[in-house]
């Protein structure tokens, strides 16, 4: 038996014949965790915002500090969920990864004294 996109193709005696298979109603789909499919459009702002810290952290090193903390600035951490989401992955980050969290301390002394003050601006 054979299997080829939706046509099964089966050998029996020599005889072939065609059966396409069929649908089922509750067939598995797959989707992200949310419920959004690939599109960009449809994911919500923190599980992007969320997911570019994550890129950004996995790369950051004592050497590339610099460039990667102005990532961290230019993500557009301009309200106070913003900022609970991404010091929520810093800390874990850090406590996690105890070599780094000098680094992750660096990044959060540099990077969120400007939006702090940015926030609490009255």
């Amino acid at each position: 038996m054979i299997l080829y996109d939706r046509v099964l193709l089966s050998s029996s005696l020599n005889h072939f014949f065609l059966q396409t298979r069929k649908k089922s109603n509750n067939a598995w789909l797959t989707k992200r965790e949310d419920g959004t499919k690939k599109d960009p459009a449809k994911v919500p702002d923190s599980k992007l915002l969320r997911g570019n810290i994550v890129a950004i952290l996995n790369k950051i090193t004592p050497q590339n500090f610099k460039d990667l903390s102005v990532q961290i600035l230019q993500l557009g951490i301009d309200n106070m969920d913003k900022l609970e989401v991404a010091v929520e992955i810093i800390f874990e980050k850090a406590v996690l990864e105890p070599a780094f969290s000098q680094t992750y301390a660096n990044l959060c002394k540099v990077s969120f004294y400007d939006i702090n003050a940015n926030l609490f601006i009255v």
